[in-house]
């Protein structure tokens, strides 16, 4: 047992002086980070999401086999005419949607929920039995389980709308993709008539970035150790940095959410299982047996979809796509020029006016790129 100590210690010890070598003067600290409530257009934005507020509500999904998990959910706009679903990614939570909804709820009517494990939904713990919870599919069951408890509380029965963005949209494909959703929420599913996904995750997906192989790896030590040290603050504003494209702002509210889910051990254990299970992995190599059934019925996914990719995204390549594109039945890209992974906080207006002008036409207009300083009016 003893012989193992100082390996561990070598570890740990090699760990934190990566991270106080990101920290190091030159660095982008934290202090120096953007307030969105003094810059444009983030303001505006906000100001008009606090004035489109309708509800927060929590949907009980689960049970029976698998463990009961609150959803939160929060509503704007009008409580009429379709809906607008948004699902966010790993590593965070509703309230990326912030300013992309500002520019959309004043028009729509939109909710945004927290995946299990994040934001305000309950966390339950990433044991052996529970993990597998945190994979695609069994995530895709609890959106759907959320979204038949939200349109049973309604009045009415609109048709509903899906945004989602890298994890959250693998989430999305997965929901029409998998045989057994598809049989349990057809009621569901069959209100669906249109997606837009920005860089949403391909399971077909060869290599792991290093920065999420990092926060895979990452541990509870580390992150006490880099925090008490005071470098946690500046690698996590330099990862922000690394995942906007050139000139975009790095907000210190987003910085200070994923200090949040570093140091809180629920949400970052929550987080480290949705990256070990986003893709069928063994060993660090594709298990290429269980991730070709899953492409095959990518077939199943009858939705018209927007695909919307940063040209400069550096976490998932805009060559993945051209490839859903191709792959998915009635889908089409749109690039982003310059743009990073982070295109709903980088250029929000851009992002609600394109998906805005998709689901209010009956097609949109064929485009391969847009110009990022179109501004919703």
């Amino acid at each position: 047992m003893k012989s193992g100590v100082p390996k561990v210690a070598a570890r740990v010890g090699k760990g934190v002086l990566s991270l106080l070598r990101a920290g190091r003067p030159g660095g982008i600290y934290h202090s120096k980070l953007g307030d969105e409530r003094a810059l444009e257009p983030y303001r505006s934005l906000m100001d008009s999401l606090d004035a489109c507020r309708v509800r927060s509500e929590f949907f009980s999904t689960g049970g029976r086999d698998s463990p009961t998990v609150r959803i939160a959910t929060e509503e704007f706009g009008a409580r009429k005419g379709d809906v607008i679903v948004f699902i966010h990614g790993v590593f965070a939570d509703r309230s990326m949607w912030r300013f992309v909804a500002g520019a959309m709820a004043p028009n729509h009517n939109l909710l945004l929920l927290d995946l299990p494990g994040c934001g305000e939904s309950d966390k339950p713990r990433a044991s052996r039995g529970v993990r597998s919870m945190y994979s695609p599919e069994p995530l895709a069951r609890r959106v759907l389980e959320t979204l038949r408890e939200h349109l049973r509380s309604r009045h009415d029965a609109p048709r509903l709308r899906i945004v989602a963005h890298s994890l959250g949209g693998a989430i999305a494909i997965r929901m029409f993709a998998s045989p057994t959703l598809r049989e349990d929420f057809r009621d569901v599913l069959d209100r669906i008539d249109g997606m837009v996904l920005l860089a949403p995750l391909d399971v077909a997906v060869e290599k792991e970035h290093p920065t999420l192989t990092r926060l895979l790896s990452v541990s509870g030590t580390l992150i006490w150790s880099a925090k008490r040290l005071g470098t946690l603050r500046n690698q996590v504003a330099s990862t922000l940095l690394a995942n906007c494209g050139p000139g975009a702002a790095v907000l210190k509210r987003e910085a200070d959410h994923k200090m949040g889910v570093l140091t809180h051990r629920p949400s970052r254990k929550a987080m480290q299982a949705m990256l070990y299970l986003a893709v069928p992995r063994r060993r660090g190599r594709p298990v290429w047996s269980e991730i070709d059934p899953i492409v095959a019925r990518y077939c199943q996914v009858a939705p018209r979809t927007l695909i919307i990719w940063g040209e400069h995204d550096e976490v998932l390549p805009v060559s993945m796509g051209y490839k859903l594109a191709a792959q998915l039945p009635d889908a089409r890209l749109t690039t982003i020029p310059k743009g990073g992974h982070s295109l709903v906080l980088e250029q929000p207006a851009l992002i609600a006016k394109l998906a805005h002008e998709f689901f209010t036409a009956h097609r949109a207009a064929p485009s391969d790129e847009v110009t990022p300083d179109v501004v919703l009016t």
